[in-house]
């Protein structure tokens, strides 16, 4: 009995070790997990947040002055998001409040590129909410996963994900249209957020 471990008995799966230095970071599995995990949150919110006043008025009709109302209205929904994703994900599991981060996420993206000026403004709003809330929960899967003995050094490594994340959606922006970087932002990041959560909270 001297080396048994007691399973965990959160919804919320516990580090298989602490981790110590960066170079034990990049050795650890969950870590780049963690990292792709980050960049799914990163594209698409990055790529809409920069052009929702002009895409709107150019291509869904969106009255300059609601957009800019709308931006507002998004920002609180951002901070409210902050709040209650981390909170649910207490409650139900990291696992279960982040697939519902990224499929509130993958709607907004595929409401956005519809044509309806209203639709597309509270999917921003919609994905502003899933976006906070994302951001905010992170370093608690973070610490879950890699342990709380060098946190900050653990959530400084998978925000390399928030940097891979601004360099594809710049690429994206750069090299398609509004509408397809959108879309392959959105299927980008949901597959890579699914394929992320699967691994991180794999079972044995």
């Amino acid at each position: 009995m001297a080396d048994y471990i007691a399973p965990p008995t959160s919804k919320n799966a516990k580090p298989e070790h602490e981790t110590t230095g960066i170079g034990d970071l990049v050795r650890t599995r969950d870590a780049w997990l963690l990292v792709l995990l980050c960049f799914s949150l990163v594209p698409a919110y990055l790529i809409i947040s920069g052009v929702f006043v002009s895409f709107g008025a150019d291509a869904k009709g969106l009255d300059v002055q609601t957009a800019v109302w709308f931006v507002s209205v998004a920002s609180i929904l951002q901070v409210v998001g902050r709040f209650v994703i981390p909170s649910t994900s207490d409650r139900v599991g990291r696992r279960a409040a982040f697939f519902g981060v990224l499929g509130i996420m993958a709607a907004g993206v595929a409401l956005l590129v519809g044509t309806n000026e209203m639709v597309y403004a509270l999917a921003f709003c919609a994905l502003s909410f899933a976006y906070g809330g994302g951001v905010t929960a992170m370093p608690a899967i973070i610490s879950d996963r890699l342990g709380t003995a060098n946190a900050t050094q653990n959530i400084a490594f998978a925000e390399l994900g928030t940097l891979l994340g601004s360099v594809v959606a710049t690429a994206l922006v750069n090299t398609l249209a509004t509408t397809s970087a959108l879309v392959t932002a959105g299927v980008l990041s949901a597959a890579l957020g699914t394929v992320a959560l699967l691994g991180i909270y794999r079972k044995g």
